[in-house]
Order: structure tokens, then sequence, then C-alpha cells
């Protein structure tokens, strides 16, 4: 019996035990469920509307659902908080630290292997680098995370993925590509009835053909949009079709209209707490009042939107603004705030060109390092196969290794090759957005001081039109600094506003003409944006420049041969020998890149378009053989 009642004891100690244990692991399963629905809770996506409003307070809900995913191991809402703190880190204008969150949030979702969370990332990612105005960035991010959700189940974020490509297309003006994208979101939100998607996709199809300067189609898709917006105004969500009205009656230049659509924009963007939105109307309304003449508007309108654009930041509008602010002050004969806006416009201008230089070389660094680590690895592998063949067949020693050592030899001259063929893609590339973002620094500035020296002396003429000719070439800069490529006619706009410029200058010492042929079509043909005024800008300063009798008489025609755009650019200056022995007598040790940057950019341009760039610089001689002036003919291509 006592045995007996040993035995019972012994196994109520078990049953009890296992009890204990398994309280605890259901405990312990409970506790796990809780972290994880408080992440969920905390990570969900009305913080994208959080951040939005309150920036600071996002982003302390983001870094404490990430302290406690990170706790659980728990990978969705670690790639969650990140991505949720890279966005409320560009709500508070910290891009460097929005960009480092969003790349750590990309690696650990293909680490593992959540590609929805990935898209999601992208999604945010491109709306991050399409408000810095890097279009192609924007454009890569939203083409992949489309990718990616074609096959999913989500037909929502599927619909805004077709909308965010559709977007970055228009502004490349590939406008029927954009169209079809449009279209396959609208198609997607008609089925869910999602109304204020279909007004967003219906306004930015009218913007496209307000852009196509087809205006009966514009104003169809417009009161599309309208007309849904009316329907239910309790449930607006977004200020575009009263927007993109008013851009539409801007480009027909009835601004009352333009007025009355931007205000209504402001108060629902005023509403629904977007800044950004704020932004762009306000700088519609100012535009507006500027074109009819009531500059006080116009100022106190470009200054909100230059505050708002600081603070978030928005670098795509920001330099322009300034520029703008800067011809409302020239109008009102106000010199001194004139040139401070003007200045701070060049100094945004080049500062966005130093970041994107220094991103591009950081991709470009990673990129090579990367490329190298893999060789090194390759060349490991192998190595490892050669001993493995050695010890296996003696006999076969020799021939193997000279063989194998032959291969590996090809390979590593193939991937040296590959990679000096890239470096030197990339770095030209890069020399191009150098070319493309800034005209001469030294002409640059010695314009602002000779505004300076109009402003001091109270000369109102001369420093009011040598002011708003200088505005009016810096904005050309930055609309055609944009393009990769651009129509001969803003050429010719451009170059005539650069010419009479310099004409100003040399006081009326510089006589020029530009000369178009009757056959060329200026708005058909393109040809690459600022490849002409770097070799006009090389025949003044050095050519023109220094004549002393005579002056000096520079022509730029344009023509059609055998399939080509024929620009020629004559002078009558002392021609490039001359132009040497000055400089070696002077002893200047500076040199000038343009020319050379624009020869670079064309050879790329032909690599990579398979088309026949070239440039011809002719010495003009006269009959005492005495250098007579330059020739140079730039042909280009034209496309089938």
């Amino acid at each position: 019996m006592a045995v007996d009642r040993n035995c019972s004891i012994i196994a109520a100690i078990r049953l009890l035990i296992l009890c204990c244990m398994s309280v605890c692991a259901i405990n312990c399963t409970a506790q796990l469920h809780d972290d994880t629905a408080t992440v969920n809770k905390l990570l969900n996506d009305h913080l994208f509307d959080t951040s939005d409003k309150a920036p600071a307070r996002g982003l302390q809900i983001a870094n404490e659902g990430l302290a406690i995913a990170k706790r659980i191991e728990y990978p969705v809402g670690i790639v969650r908080g990140y991505q949720f703190a890279a966005y409320a880190y560009t709500q508070l204008g910290q891009t460097k630290n929005a960009l480092t969150n969003y790349n750590e949030a990309l690696r650990l979702a293909r680490m593992y292997k959540l590609e929805k969370a990935e898209s999601s990332v992208l999604n945010t990612l491109g709306i991050l680098y399409r408000t810095l105005g890097d279009v192609d960035k924007a454009f890569e991010c939203f083409s992949k995370a489309l990718e990616m959700v074609k096959s999913g189940a989500d037909p929502r974020f599927l619909g805004d993925e077709y909308n965010n490509v559709a977007q970055m297309l228009g502004i490349e003006g590939k406008f029927d590509e954009s169209d079809k994208y449009y279209l396959e979101g609208l198609k997607i939100f008609q089925s869910l009835k999602d109304t204020n998607s279909m007004i967003m996709i219906l306004s930015s199809m009218g913007s496209n053909y307000t852009d196509r300067r087809d205006y009966p189609g514009a104003i169809r898709y417009l009161n599309q949009a309208l007309v849904l917006t009316n329907n239910k105004p309790e449930l607006r969500k977004t200020s575009n079709p009263y927007s993109d009205l008013g851009y539409y009656y801007n480009d027909l230049q009835k601004f009352d209209s333009v007025l009355y659509y931007y205000n209504i924009a402001v108060q629902i963007d005023e509403r629904l707490g977007d800044q950004a939105g704020i932004a762009v109307n306000l700088r519609g309304i100012a535009a507006a009042y500027f074109y009819i003449g009531q500059l006080d508007k116009s100022e106190e309108y470009f200054k909100r939107v230059i505050t708002i654009a600081k603070a978030l930041p928005l670098m795509a509008i920001l330099p322009t603004c300034e520029s703008d602010l800067a011809e409302v002050y020239a109008k009102k004969k106000d010199y001194a705030n004139a040139y401070k806006y003007l200045s701070e416009s060049v100094m945004y201008k080049d500062s966005s060109a130093n970041i994107e230089k220094a991103k591009t070389l950081e991709e470009l660094t990673v990129k090579f390092e990367v490329k190298e680590m893999e060789s090194k690895n390759t060349l490991l592998e192998n190595e490892n196969k050669l001993q493995k063949l050695k010890l296996q067949r003696k006999n076969y020693l020799v021939y193997s290794a000279f063989g194998a050592s032959t291969l590996f030899l090809l390979i590593g001259l193939l991937l040296i090759r590959q990679n000096k063929l890239r470096a030197n893609q990339q770095r030209m590339e890069l020399e191009q957005k150098q070319l493309l973002a800034q005209i001469n620094p030294h002409f640059i500035f010695n314009c602002l001081n000779s505004i300076q020296q109009f402003v001091v002396q109270n000369d109102t003429l001369n420093a009011n039109k040598y002011l708003a000719d200088f505005a009016l070439l810096m904005r050309q800069t930055l609309d055609n600094s944009k393009d990769g490529v651009i129509t001969l006619k803003r050429e010719l706009e451009y170059l005539e506003n650069y010419l009479s410029f310099e004409s100003m200058r040399f006081e009326d010492r510089l006589h020029y003409t530009l000369i178009c042929a009757e056959d060329v079509n200026t708005n058909m043909v393109e040809i690459p944006s600022m490849i002409i005024q770097p070799f006009v800008e090389n025949a003044i300063r050095h050519g023109l420049f220094n004549l002393k009798d005579r002056s000096g008489e520079l022509s730029i025609d344009f023509s059609i041969e055998n399939n080509h755009l024929i620009c020629k650019v004559e002078d009558n200056g002392i021609g490039m020998e001359e132009s040497q022995k000055i400089k070696e007598q002077r002893l200047i040790k500076y040199q000038s890149h343009g020319m050379d940057l624009t020869r670079q950019r064309l050879a790329l341009v032909s690599k990579m378009n398979s088309g026949d760039y070239k440039i011809t610089v002719i010495d003009k001689k006269d009959l005492a053989q005495k250098s007579a002036g330059t020739i140079i003919i730039i042909k280009f291509p034209l496309q089938a």
C-alpha cells in the first residue's frame, strides 16, 4: 500500500509540472500575440496621416513599434518600422536619415523575402524622390513596385502604382504611354468604386492633354473629374481637379479663372493638411497675380510658397520660386531684394546639383566595390577548383594549369575592361549632369556684380533691363537643364536671350544674327539640351572679347543637309591661335572645360543612340594668312 501511495504522489507531481509548463507556454504565446498586435496597431497606414500633420509624433510612434518588433523578432514589423521612420524623417526635412531608413527597410524586406512590404517601401521611396525632383529615381521605384504587385491580390495598391508610373511618364512628356497607365488604374478604381482615386486620375489625364495643347481633350477629362467631385463634396480628399483647372486656364491666359480655381484648391488642401499641395497651388496664384500686374499680391504669395518649400523641403520648386520672386522685385524696381532672391536661386540650384553629383558618385563607388568583391570571390572559387584538380590528376597537371590560367586571365581581363567601360560611361554621365546644371560660374557672378553696381549707382533703367533679362536667362537654364533633349525652338529662344544679354554687356560692340532655314521645323526637330551655348560663349569670350580694331560679328545658322541638322557658329574674332598666344602671354592657367565636356557628351550620345554626331572647328584665314575668326560646325542626326 505504501508503494502505491508513493506512486500516486509521484504521478500527481508529474501532472502538476506538466500543467505548469502548459500554462507558461500559453502565457508566452499570448504575450507574443499581444506584442505582435501592439506592433500592428502602432504601425498601420494611419501613421502616414499622423506623420503628415505631426512628423515628430509620427517618428516617435514608428520607433516605439520598431523597438517592440526587434525584441520579438517580427520581420514585417521591423520593415514597417524602418519605413514609417523614413517617412517621418521626410516630413521633418531630414532627407539623409530618410534615405538611410528606406535602404535598411528594403534590405530587410529582400532578406526576409517580404514582397508586399518591399513594394510598399519602394512606393514611399518613390514619393520621396518625386518630392526632391529626381524623376528618374522616382520612376525606377514606382516601376519596380508595379511589377511586384501585378500578381498580388491587392487591386487598390495596383491602381495606385499605375497612377504613380503614369505621373512620371507625363512629367517626361511621354503622354501616350502615360495615358495607357492612367486608363489601367482608372479601370481598377471604377471596379472598386473608389471615387477619390478616379477623380485624381481623370484630373491628371486632363493635365496631360493641357501639356499637349489639346484643350478640348483636357476640358473633357477635367469636367468628368469635377462632376465626380461635386456629386459628393463632403467626401473630397483631393484638390486635383481645381488645381489642374487652374493650370488649364493659365495656359489659356484666363487669369480670373486661374485665381478662382487655385483658391478653391488651396482651401481644400488646408482642410486636408496637405502642405505640398498648398505650396503648388499658391505658386499658381502668385504667377497669375504677376501676369495681371498685381505685384504686391504676387510678392505675398511667392513668399508663402518659399516658406513652405524650405520647411518641407520642396527642392523641385524652390529655386524657380526664388527666381520668380526676383522678377517681381525687378518689376517693382526693388533691386536690392531682386538681387538677394536671385542670388538665393543660384545658390539653391548649385546646392541641388552638388547633392545629385554626390549621390551619383556614391552609387558609382558602391557598384564598383560590389563588382570588385564578386570578382575576388570568383577567383577564389576557381583557385579551389584548381587545387582539387591537381590532387586528382597529376599527369594532367601541366595542361590543366595552363588552360585554367589562360581562361582565368581572359575572364579577369574581360571583367576589368567591362568595369572600366562602365566607370567611364557613368563618369561621362556625371559630367553631362554637371554641364547641364550650370552656365559658366564666372559669367553668373560677373552678372550679379554688374547688377549690384547698377543698384549702387542708382542706374534704374539699366538695372531693371539687366536684372529682368538675367532672371529670364536663369529661368530658361533651369527649365532646359531638366530635359535630356529639347526642341530647336526652345534652343533658339534660349540663344536669343543669352546673346541679347551679352550684347548689352558689350555695349553694342557685339552684333549677332540667328538664321534658320525655311525647311527646318523648329517645333519638331529635337537636339540635346544646352549643347550650342558653350560654343557660342567660347566664341564670345576667347574670340570676340579681345577685338580692338573692329566690332564683333557672330552668326548662328541652322540648316538641313542629308537628313542631318547642321548648326554653323561663325565669328570674326582673333582666332584660336591668337587666343592661345594671349593666354600664354598673360600666364593664364585656367582652362575652360565647357567645349571638351560638350564633345564628350555628344560622343556618349552617339554611342548610346548609334547616331552620327560630329563637331568640326575651322580657323579662318584672310588673304595674308592671318587669323580672321573661327567657324564651328555641329552636325545632329535627325530622328526618323
